[in-house]
């Protein structure tokens, strides 16, 4: 390679203090997609008790919103790739607030509440794939680090968001005011990012050049073809869609599980819960840049397996010390906000650029409409044959499948693109 080569690939490889702001900025739009998803769990007793809710009926309203997420992604990521981000993120945390709101004062029996789950889940799969999609686009050589710095905010929404809401509920006796502050700022926040976010084509060069790329009046069907002929995206969907439905299920029924089954307060239970994907979160950005350096398949086999011990000694251990719950959730938490967002950068680094913002909606979809029925589906287990198998089936063996997707899927498709560079330098 000669000197203006190696200079451009460097410079290309550069996080400069202008992706720095920016990333912030959208790391603040995480923060309140994540604290009003993950506090809302919290407040699953509470809301069940009010309305009298079944076992099925609360665990499914858990997850739900995942069924409105995955009806979103694949549109947004589509619209991503064409129209502004910044108005797309306005309406997406804009919708998160308001919903978040309508539910408390519009929802009078299970049938309303389901439907404003589902509408809540839309507006967080605008903000979700919009933040994520841009956050790929930006810098690809740094694309893991760029897109795991978002779990930071995350961690961050999702320590805050389930603890705060508990402490709220238990202070104020009510769940209804809380869930309406959350709205009130979240609101706030959407008005202010119209006036300071800079995320356009021209600010960054990697976006500018995907437009020119992009086939001429393209609809989203051929689009999505064009998606699906790529055999290498198809087969990396394994390491996000199966995690997510752990993540999810975990994430949705967890602070349940632990408050009704295994009899911690729901103050303690929402803590694990907070822990787990709030300061445990805070490690998916140092394994981003680790994936980005070392190869994304050996990070995620570690992980994943760790996650399957975490899960094993939280919900399948009969007597399990509080302080051996938060440290395990800590483990949890932070390998399944690595693999998060270790599991778009795969399908992001898998597909051309024009079509990462696509790449990114539909791989949410497929892993978000599965994960929409993980609650559901604890929740039936649980009914017929006890929550520690509905752990198992629907937690533990999706990790494990996880991990084999590193060995089998991530890992050959990483010795050949590194076959391939050195072919290229020979040549």
């Amino acid at each position: 390679m000669d000197a203006a080569g190696a200079k451009q690939k460097d410079q290309a490889a550069v996080i400069t203090s202008m992706i720095i702001g920016q990333v912030i900025l959208l790391g603040i739009c995480n923060f309140f997609y994540a604290l009003n998803r993950v506090g809302f769990p919290a407040g699953l007793s509470s809301v069940s008790r009010t309305y009298h809710f079944s076992v099925l009926q609360t665990t499914t309203l858990g997850t739900v919103f995942l069924l409105g997420q995955a009806l979103a992604d694949i549109p947004v990521g589509y619209l991503v790739d064409r129209v502004s981000r910044k108005v797309l993120l306005f309406w997406g945390v804009m919708g998160i607030g308001a919903t978040t709101a309508l539910f408390t004062f519009l929802t009078f029996n299970y049938s309303t509440a389901l439907i404003w789950r589902v509408l809540f889940g839309v507006t967080e799969g605008v903000t979700n794939i919009t933040l994520i999609a841009t956050l790929g686009a930006m810098l690809p050589k740094r694309r893991g680090t760029l897109v795991s710095f978002n779990g930071a905010s995350n961690a961050l929404g999702s320590f805050v968001g389930p603890i705060g809401l508990a402490l709220m509920i238990r202070s104020m006796g009510q769940w209804q005011m809380p869930l309406q502050i959350f709205s009130v700022a979240t609101a706030i926040w959407s008005i202010i990012i119209l006036f300071v976010l800079r995320v356009s084509d021209k600010d960054f060069p990697a976006m500018a050049e995907h437009k020119k790329r992009m086939p001429v009046g393209e609809g989203l069907g051929k689009a999505m073809a064009r998606l699906f002929k790529n055999l290498r995206f198809c087969s990396g969907l394994v390491i996000f869609v199966f995690n997510a439905v752990a993540l999810w299920g975990f994430a949705g029924v967890g602070a349940y599980i632990l408050a009704h089954y295994k009899g911690l307060s729901t103050v303690f239970a929402a803590t694990v819960l907070g822990t787990s994907y709030g300061i445990g979160g805070f490690g998916a950005p140092f394994v981003g840049y680790l994936s980005d350096k070392v190869g994304r398949w050996k990070p995620i086999l570690v992980i994943a397996l760790l996650n399957v011990a975490s899960l094993a000694i939280m919900f399948c251990t009969p007597i399990v010390t509080h302080w051996v719950l938060i440290v395990t959730g800590l483990v949890f938490g932070c390998g399944q906000s690595s693999i998060y967002y270790m599991g778009y950068s795969v399908v992001q680094d898998r597909v051309d650029l024009d079509q990462v913002g696509l790449a990114t909606g539909t791989t949410g979809a497929i892993g978000y409409l599965l994960g929409a029925f993980s609650g559901a589906l604890i929740g039936f287990i649980t009914q017929s044959a006890g929550y520690v198998t509905a752990v198992y089936i629907v937690l533990i063996v999706p990790e494990l499948i996880v991990a084999l997707g590193a060995i089998f899927v991530v890992a050959p498709d990483e010795r050949a693109k590194k076959a391939a560079i050195a072919a290229s330098y020979a040549g």
